[in-house]
């Protein structure tokens, strides 16, 4: 449903309140205990929002909020031009209703409210806005006072048509149909619509969205800031969309498996909850009675559970992204998912990293032997103590591959290290025949063996470039080879993978969790610390003036440190695929400290 129908029926559902005679109905309406069971079953997914009011007041009346406008963002905000219009139009609706704005809000819109939206044979959209007003008398009294703010507004009362269905009546403006159903408002732009709400209102069918054995499947938690339930399969072009096959392997190694969930989807499902310690989004994914094909399994394996990425995430990092696939089958039917010329590049690939591996067949020889996941980390770097930290500071990264048997087929590993590496001075020596040549050297951590690269850069440089950033290194240590930009990330790595090697591991498989981890403290560090150097860089850009680039940066930080964290999860339950992100907010009772 579009934004602008929304949009639309709300205005009518304001400028409607005035207008609707008193129903005399020769049936007593049945009990509503939640929106959705007067919502009739046909539609194609509705939007639920509930206490709205309320909980626009208690954001309102907090602390948190005032925390909020009191930093430069929100003073900035308080001084805008967009903050004075909507002053200047909350003053207007004072000034013809006589009432607060809010209290007005409250009695129509404040309680509960629900937006549902179906195709019709014609190939139109059928809209239908239900809401809950504080009650039927506060209903009516903003009817009252509505009513004399548009006839002090515009002089006159817009004239409506009225017709019944069932002796029930509906007041009718243009496309537009609504009526009163006690202490609820219906509002469509479909007569036919308005009849079967009606019908359900009154108990005369039983068809009704939350009787429906498909929207049952929906959370019954009443404990919700907003919610919304869809079928996909009555979206004639999402299907066809669904169907096409990707033209990116990397798109295709993370997206295939949810295109193929939401192929067989009966309904989906999404829940948001917010408050101030975090906002939750979840959205879930219900199968038809086929579940979810077979073909999709490479895309949900099932894995031995551990703690080394729940550690990792201990120490602290800047972020990490967990991915599990059966890497070596997606690969073996890629055709399955892919158009045949980015089937091909795997080829191509393949051959090219086959020249790495010492002549091993990646593809036959190499892809085999990896395990379920692959991570990636980041991490802010420590400069050394007493010496100046590289212009610009870049985290360091590390890739983690886990490898079904490390101690028989890590070595290739090894090997394709020293070949990249040997290479990278063979294209440096043609470029510059003074440049230093890299040297690969072994390092001892944790009784592991790693391989770090000297760049052969000066060790007592005063002003470091972006150069003194890295330090190529690698090391396998238990199941797990881990390639990192630097030395630092690689060693801080093996050891808590050594850790998790003599943790208790259960035997017990459960389907893989995707994860991606982003920590706000981090991120607002490592800002900071380039604060300058992406000023000076705007500058040169954009030709801005220094004080203003600094100023927005300042300005981006500071709202960064409003966040705590960020985590998102997807992963498959049974035959029911779930996603979770979760943003942590940091506002508490005390203000928010710049991170070092």
């Amino acid at each position: 449903m579009s934004v602008s129908s929304i949009r639309s029926l709300l205005f009518v559902a304001i400028c409607s309140l005035p207008l609707s005679a008193t129903n005399l109905p020769c049936e007593e309406l049945q009990k509503c205990a939640r929106l959705s069971d007067w919502t009739p079953a046909s539609i194609t997914g509705y939007v639920e929002a509930r206490k709205a009011g309320s909980r626009l007041r208690s954001l309102l009346d907090s602390g948190q909020l005032k925390r909020l406008l009191d930093s430069n963002l929100g003073k900035t905000y308080l001084q805008s031009d967009g903050y004075s219009e909507l002053l200047d139009n909350l003053d207007k609706i004072e000034k013809a209703t006589g009432r607060k704005p809010l209290d007005l809000f409250d009695e129509i819109l404040g309680s509960e409210l629900l937006v549902a939206s179906r195709l019709s044979f014609t190939g139109g959209q059928e809209t239908l806005l239900l809401t809950r007003g504080k009650s039927e008398k506060a209903l009516k009294a903003a009817r009252k006072t509505l009513d004399e703010a548009v006839k002090t507004t515009i002089g006159f009362v817009i004239g409506t048509k009225k017709v019944y269905h069932e002796d029930h009546a509906i007041e009718q403006v243009e496309d537009v149909w609504f009526t009163f159903l006690g202490d609820i408002l219906a509002i469509t732009n479909s007569r036919k619509l308005m009849d079967e709400t009606i019908d359900l209102a009154y108990g005369r069918t039983e068809k009704s969205a939350s009787r429906s054995p498909i929207y049952s499947k929906h959370s019954s938690d009443e404990d919700f800031l907003a919610r919304a339930a869809l079928r996909p399969s009555y979206i004639p072009a999402l299907g066809s969309d669904l169907a096409k096959k990707m033209d990116a392997p990397v798109g295709s190694l993370l997206l295939s498996g949810i295109r193929g969930a939401l192929r067989g989807c009966e309904l989906m499902t999404i829940s948001l909850e917010a408050n101030w310690s975090g906002l939750d989004l979840g959205v879930v994914l219900h199968p038809d009675d086929r579940g979810i094909a077979e073909k999709y399994s490479p895309f949900f394996p099932k894995v031995a559970r551990n703690e080394f990425q729940s550690n990792v995430q201990k120490r602290g990092v800047l972020g990490a992204i967990n991915i599990s696939r059966d890497f070596y089958e997606w690969w073996e039917n890629s055709e399955e998912y892919l158009e045949s010329q980015a089937a091909g590049s795997l080829a191509q690939l393949s051959a090219g990293l086959s020249m790495i591996f010492g002549g091993l067949n990646f593809q036959d020889e190499v892809l085999p032997q990896l395990g379920k996941t692959i991570s990636l980390v980041v991490r802010n770097q420590d400069p050394e103590e007493g010496k100046p930290s590289p212009t610009p500071a870049i985290p360091g990264g590390a890739l983690i591959l886990e490898l079904k048997d490390a101690k028989k087929y890590g070595r290739p590993f090894i090997v394709g290290f020293n070949s990249l590496v040997s290479i990278i001075n063979i294209t440096r020596m043609q470029q510059d025949s003074n440049a230093p040549s890299m040297l690969v050297k072994p390092e001892k951590v944790a009784g592991v063996d790693c391989y770090k690269v000297d760049l052969g850069l000066p060790a007592d440089a005063k002003n470091p470039g972006i150069e003194y950033n890295f330090s190529p290194s690698l090391a396998i240590t238990g199941n797990r080879v881990i390639i990192g930009s630097t030395f630092d990330i690689v060693k801080f790595l093996v050891e808590e993978s050594e850790k998790a090697a003599t943790d208790s591991q259960t035997e017990v498989s459960a389907f893989a969790r995707d994860q991606v981890y982003i920590d706000g403290k981090s991120i607002h560090s490592i800002l900071g610390k380039n604060l300058g150097f992406l000023a000076a860089q705007q500058v040169v850009e954009k030709g801005v003036g220094l004080a203003k680039a600094r100023t927005d940066f300042e300005n981006i930080r500071e709202a960064l440190g409003f966040i705590r964290d960020l985590e998102f999860e997807s992963f498959r339950e049974e035959d029911t695929v779930r996603m979770k992100l979760r943003l942590g907010l940091n506002i508490g009772n005390t203000v928010v400290e710049p991170a070092d």
